[in-house]
């Protein structure tokens, strides 16, 4: 039953990044859905890939993605036959694939989640760190929010944040971070911005 669940919940999230048609077509939950053109799998800005129901296929890999045993959170992920793993949690999540390169969102809630950079050729983790808000990728950069704790933190001024009395309102927390960019062509990872708010669950 499991599995089942499982593979509905990633047909629809592989459907929605599809462009919805005027009239919706329904695909019995039992048909494997089978795509002859490539499609974005994975954030925006990841490369397109072909799926045959059960592998995500790119020019430069061969992803296959499954929901791990034991009612344990995440999904298993295996990249041209190599398991992926990580020093950093285990409920994985595949979020595309752009060149050589292979993303993992790792985490349970909306807040308190890791990036996981994994090298395709390399066959390992490059880069993890843990983020808020939601990854970007544009120019072969991947966007991403570095949170801090501001107790440690020396400020020459107050940090701006217009929604903080509204997410106050709606008895959420306010976090803290710093915008960062990981360059995949340097492997290199810099600072992006000044000091951000952001709400917390």
């Amino acid at each position: 039953m499991k599995q089942f669940i499982f593979f509905n919940l990633l047909m629809a999230s592989f459907l929605s990044c599809k462009e919805t048609p005027k009239t919706p077509v329904k695909v019995p939950a039992s048909t494997p859905v089978v795509t002859s053109k490539d499609t974005l799998i994975g954030m925006k800005g990841c490369d397109n890939a072909k799926f045959d129901g059960k592998m995500f296929t790119y020019p430069s890999a061969k992803v296959v993605v499954k929901a791990n045993p034991n009612e344990e959170a995440g999904e298993s992920i295996e990249v041209n036959g190599v398991a992926i793993t990580s020093k950093v949690g285990s409920a994985y999540h595949f979020n595309g694939v752009y060149k050589n390169f292979l993303f993992i969102d790792d985490g349970t809630g909306t807040n308190g989640r890791h990036l996981g950079i994994w090298d395709i050729q390399a066959k390992k983790i490059i880069f993890e760190t843990p983020y808020e808000g939601e990854l970007t990728l544009v120019g072969g950069k991947v966007g991403f929010l570095t949170p801090i704790d501001l107790t440690k933190v020396k400020l020459s001024k107050p940090i701006a944040c217009p929604n903080k009395a509204k997410w106050e309102k709606e008895d959420l927390s306010i976090g803290y971070g710093v915008p960062h960019q990981y360059d995949l062509a340097k492997l290199t990872d810099a600072v992006a911005g000044d000091i951000v708010c952001f709400a917390m669950q």
